[in-house]
């Protein structure tokens, strides 16, 4: 991957995670805790694919940090279910 295209990947993916606006996450009806911890778990994501696009670029093993993103992503959307199955 080119540098300009790893760029485009983390715009993508910080806007996903993070940047996502308020209405469609519904904040307004999670609790305060909640919102916190889907924050940290989205910047934790981020920090990761980073991570793994520098590794990409120094070709070195990605499996390693496939794992940690993937168990974060699952985190994430256990957080998910759980705050919609209180609603």
């Amino acid at each position: 991957m080119r540098e300009t295209e790893l760029k485009k990947v983390l715009t993508t993916l910080r806007q996903k995670y993070v940047d996502r606006p308020a209405a469609s996450n519904d904040s307004s009806e999670q609790s305060h805790f909640d919102s916190k911890k889907l924050a940290k778990i989205k910047q934790r994501i981020v920090g990761l694919e980073m991570e793994r696009c520098q590794l990409a670029l120094e070709h070195e093993d990605l499996t390693s940090i496939d794992a940690k993103i993937d168990k974060q992503k699952y985190l994430y959307r256990q957080c998910c279910q759980q705050s919609t199955s209180r609603r």
